[in-house]
C-alpha cells in the first residue's frame, strides 16, 4: 500500500484482480475509484510525487510505471514496464528522488 496525502489517494496492490486499486480517502470511510489493470500481479508500491508516478514491483520481475498526474489524459495508465532481469518477483519498491 502507498498513500498520497496531497491527492487523498490510497493505492493497494490487488493480486486477485491483477492490478492496483485506487481509493479516495478524502473523507471516511473512503471510496473505491478504480483498479489500474496490470499484465502481472503487483507486490510493492511506491509513489514519486515529484514526477507524479506510481511504481509497482511485479510478480514477473518487472516494475510498472503508472501516470498519476490528475490533469493528464493518461492518468492511471501504464507508461512503461521495466525488466529487472531478476529470477524472482520484484517485491519491495522504494523511490529516492
Amino acid at each position: 500500500m502507498a498513500l498520497d496525502p496531497a491527492d487523498h489517494r490510497l493505492y493497494m496492490a490487488d493480486s486477485t484482480d491483477q492490478g492496483v486499486d485506487v481509493m479516495d480517502v478524502s473523507v471516511p470511510p473512503g471510496r473505491f475509484l478504480t483498479t489500474i489493470p496490470l499484465q502481472t500481479i503487483p507486490h510493492g508500491i511506491a509513489i514519486a510525487n515529484d514526477v507524479q508516478r506510481l511504481y509497482t514491483g511485479n510478480d514477473d520481475s518487472t516494475v510498472s510505471v503508472i501516470d498519476l498526474n490528475p490533469s493528464s489524459p493518461s492518468r492511471y495508465t501504464i507508461l512503461a514496464t521495466i525488466n529487472t532481469n531478476g529470477q524472482s518477483i520484484a517485491d519491495l519498491v522504494d523511490y529516492d528522488p
